[in-house]
């Protein structure tokens, strides 16, 4: 990913959906660069979609960057020891973090119907 791309990439999982045009004149660019990028990279057809609009969104919204594993998952602790965790552990501190949070989301719930039958 270089530089054009990544900020493509940043203006696009930032906000609410925006358009090449938006995109092209935030980063100074032409409207044709910015096209190129959308339409022909790879990271891009992984990462945002399109809707019928033209507006582009990502897959992930980030208002701002990710530090570490625990922006992600929940995870506070070292690649290091996170490694050295066996499966089931990591399963049941999985577990108890997402029970124990207060926000019961239907990704939680769909995680959790997935995971049953991956271990049964």
């Amino acid at each position: 990913m270089d530089i054009i791309e990544r900020d493509i990439y940043a203006l696009i999982a930032s906000g609410d959906g925006i358009k090449a045009r938006e995109i092209a004149k935030k980063l100074n660019k032409d409207r044709s660069t910015v096209n190129h990028y959308l339409y022909n990279s790879p990271y891009m057809k992984d990462l945002c979609y399109r809707d019928e609009n033209y507006e582009w969104y990502g897959l992930i919204r980030q208002s701002r960057p990710h530090v570490g594993l625990g922006d992600y998952s929940g995870y506070y602790g070292t690649v290091a020891e996170f490694l050295e965790l066996t499966e089931d552990v990591w399963f049941q501190m999985l577990t108890e973090y997402s029970l124990n949070t207060k926000k019961k989301s239907a990704v939680n719930r769909s995680f959790f119907s997935v995971s049953a039958i991956f271990r049964s």
